[in-house]
């Protein structure tokens, strides 16, 4: 389900020798002429399409947003569902997802030998919330991975069979079979009359905790952990361990995929701001590249790696040869495939995913990242950037729940005590005086002693007689 009135494209894909892998053939469309290309397709055999939206050619590094949740399933790779009928598994399908509480798909696909189920969702993934999407990706495959979904479905640049199309190995062609047009279990209906979902509804059903529970969660533990702490005695506290932020305090839950993906985005925008939007100047290619691989490795679930670093190649040095790739980030790919492999390696005596770790003082020092640079990425940032956000975040907040703001405070209250020392100057008691400003005496003699605070800037003030 992909958004025709939305600047992008898709993908078609097809197969033009079935006898061979290298027969596959992808085509870049723009998202306006999605019915024109759909509609072409007729009965053509083994023709695919892509289920996310991108910016250009389907490469993780074009996404631009995703509008579904999916599940491929080869159901007669599995013994005891091998000689059922695509619609009565699809039965199946729906009742495991009644028995599990897990709300029924918009709509299943017979794909000629297997099925196909979508869960469309009422607004779409932004390519910045991509890791969430993924772990909820993977929560329903492994929901259904006994009913034999494909775990090589569950990428987000993922294509699957255009509606319409034939299935060459089955000679059937590919039909939908269900749709779910009730919008029960939380759905609700969209205007072709199918039903879809808010991402966080799924979300809830599959992962194992929902998003309040998780923050109310984090909550607790920071509360047992401070009791912990306070009843050992100051004597005995040495280093604490950081809680990490709920929903309250505006940060995003801390994970490690989002972090990568995050970091990824941030060396991609730091070519951007150094104007290196068509390359980096030879010299400073390798670092980029090998970070990017690095940080998308360890972001997301990515069907072919390899060619996703070629494609950031393109980018951060378009003149590059295939071998020139090859030899920037050889190591990033060995440890990627090291880790997918389920290889740990031994550091400090501890066992460790081999991928490649960095701190953001370590990127910052390699990349040469400035203070102005760092105002403008997400992640990559020093303790000073963190301190300003933070400062940012809380004056925000406190205007948001109706603080007056320090210049207006301390105008008014430099009003206030000029007005008490004129009064007294009339010949006015503390009493009248605190009378006349809504205080009482004691205050309104401390509000005319009190110095008279002048700002030299929005942030500091001195004290003046």
């Amino acid at each position: 389900m992909l958004h025709t009135d939305q600047w992008g494209h898709f993908t078609l894909s097809c197969n033009e020798d079935a006898t061979k892998r290298s027969g596959w053939r992808d085509t870049c469309h723009r998202l306006d002429k999605l019915s024109l290309v759909v509609s072409a397709v007729g009965a053509a055999p083994d023709t695919y399409i892509s289920q996310a939206e991108f910016a250009g050619p389907r490469r993780l590094t074009n996404l631009r947003r995703i509008k579904a949740l999916w599940l491929d399933f080869d159901y007669y790779k599995i013994k005891r569902f091998a000689g059922h009928q695509a619609q009565h598994f699809a039965e199946l399908v729906l009742l495991e997802c009644r028995d599990k509480h897990i709300p029924p798909p918009s709509y299943i696909v017979d794909s000629g030998r297997g099925i196909y189920a979508k869960w469309i969702l009422d607004t779409p993934i932004p390519q910045c919330a991509l890791p969430r999407w993924q772990l909820v990706q993977t929560a329903l495959f492994e929901h259904f991975k006994p009913y034999g979904a494909d775990p090589a479905s569950r990428d987000a640049t993922r294509v699957l069979r255009v509606v319409g199309s034939v299935n060459s190995k089955s000679g059937q062609r590919v039909r939908v079979i269900w749709e779910n047009t009730l919008a029960t279990e939380g759905g609700t209906p969209l205007a072709n009359g199918l039903t879809g979902y808010p991402f966080d509804v799924i979300a809830d059903t599959v992962l194992p905790w929902t998003r309040e529970e998780t923050a109310a969660t984090k909550a607790l533990w920071a509360r047992e952990n401070a009791a912990r702490l306070l009843a050992r005695g100051p004597s005995d506290i040495n280093v604490t361990q950081g809680t990490k932020p709920n929903n309250s305090s505006g940060l995003r839950t801390f994970r490690p995929t989002q972090l990568a993906w995050d970091r990824y985005h941030d060396v991609i925008k730091l070519l951007t701001l150094r104007g290196w939007q068509r390359g980096a100047p030879e010299g400073n290619r390798d670092l980029p590249l090998f970070l990017c691989a690095v940080f998308l490795a360890q972001a997301v679930r990515v069907s072919d790696l390899e060619a996703e670093v070629v494609a950031i190649a393109r980018r951060v040095a378009p003149t590059w040869t295939k071998a020139e790739i090859d030899s920037c980030v050889t190591s990033v790919m060995a440890r990627a495939n090291d880790s997918a492999a389920g290889k740990m390696i031994v550091f400090n005596d501890i066992e460790k995913d081999p991928r490649y770790r960095y701190s953001n003082r370590k990127l910052i020092d390699l990349l040469a990242i400035t203070a102005d640079e760092q105002a403008q990425l997400a992640t990559i940032i020093d303790k000073a950037e963190v301190a300003r956000r933070d400062r940012a975040r809380a004056a925000r907040k406190r205007a948001e729940q109706g603080a007056q703001p320090r210049a207006d405070y301390l105008e008014q209250s430099n009003t206030k005590r000029a007005y008490a020392h004129q009064l007294r100057a009339e010949g006015m008691s503390w009493s009248e005086v605190g009378k006349s400003l809504g205080v009482s005496a004691g205050a309104a003699r401390m509000l005319a002693a009190r110095k008279t605070s002048e700002c030299t800037s929005p942030s500091v003030c001195m004290e003046v007689a």
